[in-house]
């Protein structure tokens, strides 16, 4: 029995080579309009709602899937290359305001070994002189806040102080936001352009870093709160104006009751005359303005007559008051 044992060797079977011929078909899988992603936060997040709150906002056309991978990264997965670039050319985007970092990935890459440390964003720009909405000084301040990819001038007016250029950077996460660059007009007059950021949220005021706010600095390892002083504050938000949009001539707005005033025999309230919409449009389109008398007048001095009008406020002779009446007969 030892005599068989000590004469048992595997070495030569272990040595002797296996041919094996690769299957050409064999199926593997492409990083084809593939997007890795990761959200700059320590929280957790909630991956069945990230996925369908997602889902909701972009509304692929060709469909979207998306896969829970290590490392707190997720891989996004588009069946329509038209769906991925809609979604690279509207970054960023925040989920509870957690800013997701993407990178497009091509074949070789390893999604849990790329670098995502770099997000586009859009900057204003505010407090520029006149002669400063140029492409030139949006580059000089793109490349200063982060790398340059596009700037807009459609926000800039005759007054400096409502007027403000927005570029779009890609910011490197890593490094703290750029709050302010100094600027000098050639008569030798310096100023500051101030920089305000359209979607980042989530900062801390001590660090000026994304992804934490001031009460999660790694700055408070080694001094007190009290002792730090925030350089950085809730001014880089962008304020967006939403008031910039005319109200429509069409909207008819309801006058509160405290508001309405007594008619002349004080038998209820009244209201007072309304414009209808078609002539608040008209009056809008011809430059005229109505009076208390009912009454249109010119903004300059003419005027026209609105004696003959109807009922519902066409005049006698308008079509459109005839084929009203025609269809009620």
């Amino acid at each position: 029995m030892e005599a068989n044992l000590q004469q048992l060797s595997l070495s030569d079977e272990e040595d002797e080579g296996l041919a094996v011929v690769p299957v050409a078909d064999a199926p593997s899988f492409r990083y084809e309009n593939c997007l890795v992603g990761m959200f700059l936060t320590f929280n957790r997040i909630n991956f069945k709602s990230m996925r369908e709150v997602f889902a909701d906002i972009w509304h692929p056309l060709g469909g979207v899937e998306i896969t829970e991978l290590e490392a707190k990264r997720y891989l996004f997965r588009f069946f329509a290359g038209v769906d991925l670039e809609r979604v690279l050319r509207g970054t960023p985007w925040l989920y509870n305001n957690h800013l997701l970092l993407l990178h497009a990935l091509v074949e070789g890459e390893d999604p849990l070994q790329v670098p995502l440390s770099f997000v586009d964003e859009w900057v204003q720009v505010h407090d520029l002189k006149t002669g400063f909405y140029t492409q030139t000084i949006a580059i000089n301040l793109e490349n200063f806040v982060g790398s340059f990819l596009d700037y807009d001038t459609t926000y800039c007016s005759s007054n400096e102080k409502d007027s403000y250029m927005r570029i779009r950077v890609q910011v490197d996460v890593r490094n703290p936001l750029k709050r302010r660059k100094k600027l000098v007009t050639p008569t030798g007059e310096a100023f500051y352009a101030r920089f305000a950021y359209e979607r980042f949220m989530v900062f801390c005021f001590f660090c000026g870093r994304l992804g934490h706010t001031d009460s999660f600095c790694g700055l408070l390892l080694h001094k007190k709160k009290e002792e730090l002083q925030p350089l950085w504050g809730p001014e880089l938000r962008a304020v967006r104006r939403r008031n910039l949009c005319p109200t429509s001539s069409w909207l008819r707005v309801e006058t509160p009751f405290v508001q309405a005033t007594l008619s002349p025999n004080n038998q209820g309230p009244s209201l007072g005359p309304q414009l209808l919409p078609s002539q608040s449009f008209l009056n809008s389109f011809l430059g005229t303005s109505s009076t208390t008398d009912g009454r249109e007048k010119a903004v300059g001095q003419m005027e026209t007559d609105q004696n003959h009008l109807g009922p519902n406020g066409l005049g006698e002779d308008d079509p459109m008051q005839h084929s009203v009446e025609g269809k009620k007969r």
